[in-house]
């Protein structure tokens, strides 16, 4: 499943699953109209669609390339869409160099779920990143709203080991970000508890957030240790870790892609969802007018 979510690139990690689900066989997803307007091909009668979630709607309805046949104005044929579509599947080289964009969204992006980032952290070269909560006020977030700042209280920490590379940083922001979304620290309860904690032993928790981390930085092209982790799991045991989340693993995987695709909106982070006092203070700052200056050209 892993695999084959990590090729199908088309699509978020969570639909990726739920395709996999469907048609573990896939090749490649595209809906109607885009396997037609990219590739002049139409669906063949009869074919049972594969259903995919899409954003404030319902379902879209995916089909797998053999599903398909040449529309007669087709420019492609059978070996020359087999060839894109392998191309379309591993779009990436795993050379291991980070997008800078891709790394600067994601960090700006983690402001609307309270995490802090601290990129200078003290620590041997074995230990890269941690993520904690916070629960007094030692770090502030800085929080653009329109053209205005809001210094609000973080509720967690992430801290990089400032001798790490750019790689290891960012395999390990994730990492911890996995830890983060499947819920394995506790939660703020600010006026109520975010999320339940879930109380799996050390290897399930790093099994989940090592498999989170293949997942990300192996659609991106980035090597990571997880895979040596998973594999020298699975060396030393017949099953995966009892207790561990397959739904929850794709949930977090789906989150942290977002962080890396588009700008989080504030409506859409934990702050905004669970703390009712930050919702107040952006309501406040919205609502007070901008003081002009009297000097406004010095």
């Amino acid at each position: 499943m892993m695999k084959f979510c990590q090729r199908m690139k088309v699509l978020a990690p969570y639909n990726s699953m739920l395709a996999y689900i469907q048609r573990p066989g896939a090749k490649y997803l595209l809906n109607e109209g885009k396997w037609e307007k990219l590739f002049g091909r139409g669906i063949k009668p009869d074919t049972r669609p594969i259903l995919v979630l899409i954003p404030f709607g319902p379902l879209e309805y995916l089909f797998d390339v053999a599903d398909t046949y040449a529309l007669p104005d087709c420019n492609f044929d059978d070996e020359e869409i087999e060839k894109v579509i392998e191309e379309c599947s591993a779009p990436f080289d795993a050379n291991g160099n980070i997008d800078n964009s891709q790394y600067q969204l994601l960090l700006k992006n983690l402001s609307p779920y309270g995490i802090a980032y601290n990129p200078s952290m003290v620590a041997g070269r074995d230990y890269c990143a941690k993520i904690m909560r916070l629960d007094e006020n030692q770090e502030m977030l800085d929080i653009k709203i329109g053209n205005r700042n809001l210094k609000y209280p973080a509720n967690f920490l992430l801290s990089v080991n400032s001798k790490a590379n750019d790689t290891e940083r960012f395999a390990s922001i994730i990492h911890e970000l996995g830890h983060f979304f499947c819920h394995h620290i506790g939660a703020p309860s600010t006026p109520k508890e975010w999320w339940q904690y879930r109380p799996l032993d050390h290897g399930a928790r790093e099994f989940e957030a090592e498999s989170i981390s293949w997942l990300i930085c192996d659609r991106l092209g980035i090597s990571s240790p997880s895979e040596k982790y998973l594999n020298g799991y699975l060396d030393k045991n017949d099953e995966i870790p009892s207790g561990i989340s397959i739904d929850m693993i794709f949930k977090a995987s789906n989150d942290i892609w977002r962080m890396l695709m588009e700008p989080v909106p504030l409506a859409k982070g934990y702050l905004h969802k669970f703390d009712k006092t930050f919702v107040s203070a952006i309501k406040d700052m919205r609502e007070k007018p901008v003081q002009q200056s009297l000097f406004p050209n010095l």
